[in-house]
């Protein structure tokens, strides 16, 4: 289901890329056997939003994923969309304009 929504490419909230983030950095840590399914919702929502999420989330994806729990196929494709992205800037975050 997650992967369904994922690949519609909808402009979402930055609270719902978050949870997103802490769902697939939850699920690794929890599961002893990743099914495909979940990397290649993982793989999806790299593709989509990997200049939406923070540089913190994208370190954390690159940890877990470079894991021996990464797969062996789609791993390297979602390191590479991760390293190839733009951080977003935290909107909470104060910029310094001089």
């Amino acid at each position: 289901m997650i992967r369904v929504l994922l690949e519609k490419g909808y402009a979402l909230p930055y609270k719902v890329l978050d949870a997103l983030v802490f769902h697939f950095l939850r699920i690794f840590k929890t599961e002893k056997e990743l099914p495909v399914l979940f990397h290649q919702s993982l793989l999806t929502f790299c593709q989509k939003y990997k200049d939406d999420i923070t540089q913190e989330q994208r370190e954390a994806l690159l940890d877990v994923n470079n894991g021996s729990r990464g797969h062996h196929a789609m791993g390297p494709e979602i390191k590479k969309e991760l390293l190839a992205g733009k951080s977003r800037v935290d909107p909470d975050q104060k910029m310094d304009i001089e």
